[in-house]
């Protein structure tokens, strides 16, 4: 999200927060401002500081040794190994055990000496010193606890350590006039020299345009980060959604990301499908592939994660119906038939993300017992129990189309 539509002066100022606050809650980049010296980047980031509430560190990279950046392991007398981190790691572990939020600010990461790199590439790998971490990184994944050391950084355009430049979220904080006048406030004096400096204020950001960001990468954190932050995405405005995907992978996938997203916010919350699964058939009938298999398999997620095991038969028949939906649509048309088959295909087939989903629904239904899921297929007419006691029904026809054994199959 590069010129002519990126967003400037307060805009750029709440996308930027928004976006600093869901990296560090949700993904393993830290978030980076890219710009020219001078433009407010440790202004902005000081506020924001305070508008969280948060103690507010700056460290200034530039011409610090390891020992002053993260801190040095010390051989006492009596001959024990001992680890003594920085000023700057001792006060962000003693806010945030105290219950303070911090946020630490990495200023001038460009300038950082070549024997800082592969210390601070570990430290923002997995937020650790000397093995000592800033916080349970285990239990802020799983959801137990919450965020409270908000690492940022800062450098200017140039050249950059490419194994560093993986590690970070390119945030492009170019000159702005905009921000110019929001300093100024309503001092007339302020205005009217910002009003001045516009011919020099449009040739810096002319520099800084020629200097933008790295692209991001489409990396396995990116995926994470999408999977984690999946719900707090769907539900932010889209003009906030769309400046993080940005951060998070090249501009095409991104615009294909939000169009998802758009799509999905339209759909109803996964409590109402689990609640209503004949609202859930209606919702699958009309998905396309892939996205067919996502939302099934969400519905059944959703289901074990707030404990409705007992909804699963009717949510399975659910999703089946929604596989045989172009069959009740267009009767024994073959190219009805195709399409059920290909569905009910994509549904079943072994992928390495729907195994642990697999074993959890298999064992919640084995509980349950297999009376109440063959009956709630046999309700919703998926499958019937014909005079020689063998399987029938639309769903047992596909299967056996695809050679595939009845009874094992039906388990997702």
């Amino acid at each position: 999200m590069h010129p002519p539509h990126y967003p400037s002066g307060q805009d750029l100022e709440r996308l930027a927060e928004r976006a600093i606050v869901f990296l560090n809650r949700w993904t393993t980049l830290v978030p980076c401002f890219w710009g020219p010296s001078s433009e407010g980047k440790t202004y902005f980031v000081r506020a924001m500081a305070a508008r969280l509430g948060a103690c507010f560190l700056h460290v200034i990279l530039k011409n610090m040794k390891p020992d002053d950046v993260l801190g040095a392991q010390v051989l006492t007398p009596s001959g024990e190994l001992r680890v003594e981190l920085s000023w700057w790691v001792k006060e962000a572990m003693g806010a945030a055990q105290g219950g303070r939020k911090v946020v630490v600010f990495l200023d001038e990461l460009d300038k950082a000496d070549d024997d800082l790199i592969a210390p601070i590439l570990t430290f923002l790998r997995d937020r650790t010193v000397y093995g000592v971490a800033l916080e349970d990184e285990e239990a802020i994944r799983e959801g137990k606890e919450e965020r409270r050391i908000y690492l940022v950084a800062a450098c200017n355009p140039g050249a950059f350590d490419e194994a560093m430049r993986c590690r970070l979220a390119f945030i492009w904080w170019p000159t702005d006039a905009a921000g110019y006048y929001s300093v100024a406030g309503s001092s007339p004096l302020a205005r009217a020299a910002v009003e001045k400096a516009a011919p020099l204020l449009a040739e810096r950001r002319r520099q800084a345009e020629r200097q933008p960001p790295p692209m991001p990468e489409f990396t396995k954190a990116t995926v994470d980060a999408l999977r984690r932050g999946e719900q707090e995405l769907l539900r932010m405005a889209r003009d906030e959604r769309c400046f993080i995907l940005s951060l998070l992978m090249p501009p095409s996938l991104a615009e294909a990301v939000e169009e998802e997203m758009a799509h999905r916010q339209e759909q109803p919350p996964l409590d109402l499908l689990v609640e209503q699964p004949q609202e859930l058939a209606r919702l699958l009938a009309r998905l396309e592939l892939p996205e067919f298999v996502a939302t099934a398999a969400s519905a059944l997620g959703h289901a074990l994660k707030v404990g409705k095991r007992e909804a699963l038969p009717a949510i399975t028949a659910a999703i089946y119906r929604g596989a045989l939906a172009p069959v009740a649509a267009g009767g024994k048309d073959a190219g009805a038939r195709r399409e059920a088959l290909e569905r009910l295909s994509a549904w079943m087939a072994e992928r390495p993300d729907k195994e642990p989903l697999g074993e959890l629904v298999a064992d919640a239904l084995s509980r349950l017992g297999g009376e109440a899921f063959f009956e709630a297929l046999a309700r919703d007419g998926l499958l019937r129990l014909q005079e020689d006691g063998s399987l029938g029904g639309e769903l047992v026809e596909l299967l056996q189309a695809l050679q595939e054994p009845v009874q094992g199959a039906l388990i997702p």
